[in-house]
């Protein structure tokens, strides 16, 4: 009777559930420029405590998903499809892996059709970083496993979401601009919605019903980027706080995240961001700097074509829909590069900020404006350098919530004041850096161009079909890179670096786990 009165709950709360935007996730600051929190943690928010709680009273998936629906509708209101995954999880056109967002919390479900396990993924951001925990039912029993050990060979030493930036992903229902970019894709969402015979979180879930003129309707996947996103900066800020050598670039970051020297030719852009530093700094900006943002650029389009070359395998038929300009927010590259080069100047260590294994080393991108809500956000970690400068408060962008705009003026001389008894230092182009994830490493070499560097295209990037690659002929790929794995020089995988012990078992482990 019980989990009766939740399903009739669950039921009649999806009825009113309304789906979220992603205006929903900007940053909001108070007269004292305090942020507020209460969008990402609300205070009766659904903790990563309280799951764990009430796993060990449940019997199964089916009452998991009823007690969610109950006790936080709101999760269910835009969910996110995900057809071709790069998790552990199973994910294909039939059976795409759903995430539900909100609450600090991202909740990942895939229902493998092939298997009567059922698992669910979170990610929980406790205000500072983010945790990691693994729900897991069986026919026999439920379990709740906090910090899996394999989390990292995905996520990172440190512990990140991944996520494409704004605004096409591939590999999800509504891939452009929460769009579908051909019928194909549109034909393939609408077989889920319409099944009769929906199961599990399938049939809790509130569909988005697209119109017939495909213009809006998949809100879902722009509010989760917006949403993970900010999680992702609040948890950046943190951890480089925790730098010595972070807090006197502050103003100089702020200076560039609100345009303080956007210029269109590298030379001038190079030449104004200097002007924020000691003349000491000059010439190692001014010569270092060009090529700085000719990299990000040059990183950003083997992305974009990456991602165009994965949509045209995954829907090679379909019909056009919504053309999607790949280049219109291709000046984003400008402010990504004057972030992160003067992030190297301070000698913090970038490359767990993009949310991505590997393939994508550098950009973040929001339906809002990163700029801006990045530079908001910076409060969290410099509310007294806030205070101290009095920034304007804006209706940022009018979508309601709040952009500090701070005057270029106050910053060069707040930052020249700070930086005045710091030494230059030279970031370095040349220095090889491996992917952050040792997932990334091996999607960095096989599923991205492999052709171009002559050796073996092994879709790590891509679960099912990289599933297909480890099984086929009696388990004859999952063998063959275990045995690479396992060597040391001459043959070894990856052939620049030995892998840690840690770093192998967790590795196998995916893999066999992928094969099962």
């Amino acid at each position: 009777m019980r989990y009766l009165i939740l399903t009739l709950l669950a039921l009649s709360t999806l009825l009113e559930a309304k789906p979220q935007d992603f205006t929903a996730f900007g940053p909001r600051l108070g007269a004292d420029y305090r942020l507020d929190m209460s969008a990402f943690l609300p205070a009766d928010r659904l903790s990563l405590q309280e799951l764990q709680a009430r796993v060990a009273e449940l019997r199964s998936y089916e009452e998991f998903l009823d007690f969610l629906a109950a006790r936080r509708p709101s999760l269910f209101e835009s969910p996110v499809f995900i057809h071709d995954s790069g998790s552990l999880q199973y994910a294909d056109r039939e059976h795409p892996r759903v995430i539900l967002f909100g609450d600090g919390l991202m909740l990942a479900f895939a229902e493998d059709p092939g298997r009567d396990e059922r698992t669910v993924e979170v990610i929980a951001f406790n205000g500072k970083a983010f945790e990691f925990a693994e729900l897991k039912f069986t026919p026999a029993e439920a379990s709740f496993q906090k910090d899996p050990g394999n989390c990292q060979s995905c996520h990172g030493v440190n512990g990140k979401p991944l996520w494409d930036p704004y605004d096409f992903w591939p590999n999800a229902y509504g891939s452009a601009i929460a769009r579908f970019k051909t019928d194909a894709e549109k034909k393939a969402y609408d077989a889920v919605r319409l099944n009769p015979a929906k199961k599990g979180i399938y049939a809790r879930l509130n569909f988005p019903m697209p119109p017939a003129n495909n213009n809006t309707g998949m809100d879902g996947i722009e509010a989760f980027t917006q949403y993970v996103t900010q999680l992702q900066i609040f948890a950046s800020l943190q951890r480089w706080q925790t730098e010595a050598s972070f807090r006197p670039m502050v103003p100089a970051l702020l200076a560039v995240l609100n345009q303080c020297a956007a210029y269109e030719n590298d030379k001038d852009a190079a030449r104004q961001l200097a002007t924020f530093f000691p003349p000491a700094w000059k010439a190692v900006i001014e010569t270092g700097f060009p090529a700085w943002h000719q990299k990000v650029k040059e990183e950003r389009k083997r992305f974009i074509a990456y991602q165009a070359a994965r949509y045209q395998k995954l829907f090679p038929k379909g019909k056009t829909l919504f053309p999607i300009d790949h280049e219109r927010l291709a000046g984003e590259t400008l402010t990504t590069a004057q972030f992160l080069f003067v992030l190297e100047l301070a000698g913090v260590n970038t490359r767990d900020f993009a949310m991505s294994q590997g393939l994508n080393p550098y950009m973040l991108s929001v339906p809002s404006n990163l700029d801006f809500d990045l530079g908001t956000d910076f409060t969290l970690i410099a509310q007294d350098l806030f205070q101290k400068l009095k920034p304007a408060l804006s209706n940022g962008g009018g979508y309601g919530y709040t952009w500090a705009v701070f005057d270029c003026r106050k910053l060069q001389d707040e930052s020249l004041l700070q930086l005045q008894n710091v030494k230059t230092t030279t970031p370095s182009l040349t220095k090889f850096q491996p992917a952050p994830t040792v997932f990334g490493e091996c999607m960095g070499c096989h599923s991205l161009e492999a052709s171009k560097r002559g050796i073996p295209e092994i879709p790590f990037d891509r679960t099912g079909a990289f599933r297909d690659y480890l099984k086929a002929d009696d388990n004859a790929g999952l063998n063959k890179i275990l045995e690479r794995i396992g060597k040391t020089g001459a043959g070894q995988m990856p052939p620049y670096r030995t892998l840690t012990t840690n770093q192998k078992e967790q590795l196998k482990s995916n893999l066999k786990r992928m094969a099962e």
